[in-house]
């Protein structure tokens, strides 16, 4: 079956604030894979995901959320959650404190509400360090948010989440069946 020009809202119920967030369809909860071109604004969903030949394929984690392994600085490897509805690369706030970040690097503070309500410490870190598996990004803008409810709720430390900013350059491929995160930037 095949579907155009339909309005989804990608969401995780899990993690919903009652009374708060919109409802959404969660297609990885409801245990679909997906393929996400953003460059085409097409949505993929199926248990079996079509063959592709994605260009780098990094280990796909998924406990509530999808999550895959990056690291802040070279040293700081965890779980990244991949939300491919929220805007930015976020860090959390005890990744930051870790973080070797170059003399010189801005801070500028942000307003932001999270899951417990307005979060003090928010901030943008200019000119950091990231790798996602093989792909390294230096320099760029990171969000750091508290991120211990999240993974209070998820029953694991959470080091920070892959956004849009980052997934966008991609055609992004999240296959339950093989466990895999999937990037190809031809779309």
């Amino acid at each position: 079956m095949v579907i155009h020009d339909l309005p989804c809202l990608i969401a995780t119920p899990s993690l919903a604030t009652p009374g708060r967030d919109a409802v959404g369809f969660s297609p990885l909860a409801a245990g679909l894979s997906m393929r996400i071109d953003y460059r085409r604004n097409e949505l993929t969903l199926a248990h079996t995901l079509p063959e592709s030949r994605d260009e780098v394929e990094l280990p796909l984690w998924f406990y509530r959320l999808a999550t895959v392994r990056g690291a802040v600085d070279a040293d700081r490897a965890g779980r990244f959650i991949v939300d491919t509805g929220a805007a930015a690369i976020s860090i959390a706030s005890h990744s930051a404190a870790e973080a070797s970040v170059r003399p010189g690097t801005r801070r500028i503070p942000l307003s932001v509400f999270g899951l417990s309500g307005r979060d003090r410490d928010a901030c943008l870190l200019l000119g950091a360090d990231l790798a996602i598996g093989p792909i390294a990004l230096q320099r760029i803008p990171l969000v750091v948010l508290d991120l211990r409810t999240p993974g209070e709720r998820l029953g694991y430390r959470v080091r920070g989440i892959v956004g849009q900013q980052f997934l966008r350059r991609y055609r992004v491929s999240i296959d339950l069946q093989r466990g895999v995160l999937g990037l190809s930037k031809g779309g």
